[in-house]
């Protein structure tokens, strides 16, 4: 039982370790995220500090909203509804929630994001 434990850990560790070299190999460029709640405004200004962005070689300005909802079990996801069987609390009038952010990117960063995403925006 034991060196069956040991083989899933040792298995699961290799695998996130795969993944984690997969990652900081990969070509997607993006490694620091700036955040306010003073608007776009403040954003901006940052963005014309030369001295905080001297080594800055692209940067995009994102609008992020937090929303939540609540489907019907028809829409809800399986590991949700997996969820709700052990937290049945967590259901209002029968429907399940759901968390939401939608994050709106400027159109010249959102094509840049796709393509080296491999995305067809064409779809």
């Amino acid at each position: 039982m034991i060196s069956i434990i040991l083989f899933l850990s040792v298995s699961y560790f290799t695998e996130s370790l795969k993944r984690s070299l997969e990652l900081s190999q990969s070509e997607m460029n993006y490694d620091i995220e700036v955040s306010s709640n003073d608007g776009v405004e403040a954003l901006k200004n940052l963005l014309g500090n030369e001295d905080l962005v001297a080594n800055v070689t692209a940067s995009s300005i994102n609008r992020t909203m937090y929303l939540s909802s609540f489907v019907n079990e028809e829409n809800a996801s399986p590991e949700l509804i997996e969820h709700a069987k052990e937290a049945p609390e967590m259901l209002v009038d029968g429907q399940y929630p759901y968390d939401i952010q939608l994050v709106g990117m400027e159109e010249d960063s959102f094509k840049t994001y796709a393509e080296q995403a491999g995305i067809n925006l064409s779809i």
